[in-house]
C-alpha cells in the first residue's frame, strides 16, 4: 500500500503563545510537513507564492492579515485554515476554520486542491 506524501504547512502566527506547541504538534504529525513558520502576511504571502506548501494554518489575529492576503495565498493554490473565531475566518475567505490549540486537527480538515 503506497502511502500519501505529507501535507506541505506553512504556519503564520507572529510569536502567538501556542505557536511553540503548535510546531511540536505540527512536526510530530506524519501526515504534516512543516516548511516554514512566518513572522508576518508579507512572508506567508511570499512563502504561499513559492509553491512548496500546500496549506497554511494562520492565526487570524496576525497584524496586517486581510481578505486581500487571503485572496493572495488561495491564489498561489494554498488553502487557508483560519485560526481563531468562525466569523472571523469566513468573513476573510479562509477554507477552513480551527482552534489553535489543534492545528493538527485543523490542518487535517481541509481538503486540497
Amino acid at each position: 500500500m503506497t502511502s500519501s506524501p505529507p501535507r506541505r504547512v506553512v504556519l503564520a502566527a507572529a510569536g502567538a503563545g501556542w505557536e511553540a506547541a503548535a510546531v511540536r504538534a505540527v512536526e510530530a504529525a506524519p501526515d504534516l510537513q512543516l516548511v516554514r513558520r512566518c513572522v508576518d502576511v508579507a512572508e506567508l504571502v511570499a512563502v504561499a507564492q513559492t509553491g512548496h506548501v500546500a496549506v497554511a494554518a494562520v492565526d487570524l489575529s496576525v497584524p496586517g492579515l486581510d481578505v486581500e492576503t487571503v485572496r493572495a495565498v488561495r491564489a498561489a493554490g494554498v488553502r487557508v485554515v483560519g485560526l481563531g473565531p468562525a466569523d472571523r475566518a469566513s468573513a476573510l475567505g479562509a477554507d477552513a476554520v480551527g482552534a489553535s490549540d489543534d492545528v493538527v486537527s485543523a490542518l487535517r480538515t481541509v481538503r486540497l486542491r
